[in-house]
């Protein structure tokens, strides 16, 4: 029962240059091998400024570490709606902007964000994704990474895709992202490796990722 065929359409939809590499890397790299084609749309510029005033990422090296990401995993088809971090809201324009990207390249299946997901943008990203995909019949969210992910609610882990073979793909995607890196250090990376391996445990896989389904159709 393929839920993947080839040359089939993927939508991966993160609220921040890096989300969507943590949430289905390991998948997108193996539907790119296999022909589909995808495309990482992010909603935010991602630039950040720590409290402190610091700049921890612009704009520019975040949508250039992204672009390098992406071709990591043999994806070239990137977007970004500029709108601004940490500000993401959904309503109407957020909305069109997701559901015209939609109606474009008709998505076989949609990767997004968990709605109960602590950050806001991921929050917010995910609400907005779920009223935009309205009309589509395959929504996959992704497992929650730490610390946005400590929520009040479950995450359920409903479908798992092995990844055993493009885990180090997944891995090096992350590593271009150079400003999150020097953020979070090496304990990141090994963090995802330990969670990849942790839902490979639950499936009976090496590595794999985890998705809570808002909806699936399955092909016989």
């Amino acid at each position: 029962m393929p839920l993947l065929g080839a040359h089939d359409s993927i939508l991966a939809i993160g609220a921040h240059f890096d989300d969507v590499e943590l949430g289905c890397g390991g998948v997108l790299a193996k539907a790119a091998s296999r022909g589909c084609h995808i495309t990482i749309l992010v909603m935010t510029s991602s630039s950040y400024t720590h409290a402190r005033g610091e700049i921890v990422r612009t704009a520019e090296a975040a949508y250039d570490e992204g672009v390098a990401a992406a071709a990591t995993l043999g994806v070239t088809d990137v977007r970004c709606l500029g709108l601004g971090n940490m500000n993401l809201r959904w309503e109407g324009d957020t909305v069109a902007a997701i559901e015209a990207i939609m109606e474009e390249v008709r998505p076989a299946i949609i990767f997004t964000h968990w709605p109960f997901d602590t950050h806001q943008d991921h929050h917010y990203g995910s609400l907005a994704t779920l009223s935009a995909a309205r009309y589509f019949s395959s929504i996959l969210m992704y497992d929650p990474m730490f610390p946005s992910g400590r929520s009040y609610h479950p995450f359920r882990p409903q479908v798992y895709f092995d990844i055993t073979d493009t885990l180090d793909a997944k891995i090096a995607a992350l590593r271009c992202h150079a400003s999150e890196l020097r953020k979070y250090g090496d304990n990141w990376l090994d963090a995802v490796t330990a969670r990849a391996r942790y839902r490979g445990y639950e499936t009976g896989a090496q590595y794999a990722e985890a998705f809570e389904a808002v909806r699936l159709q399955v092909r016989l």
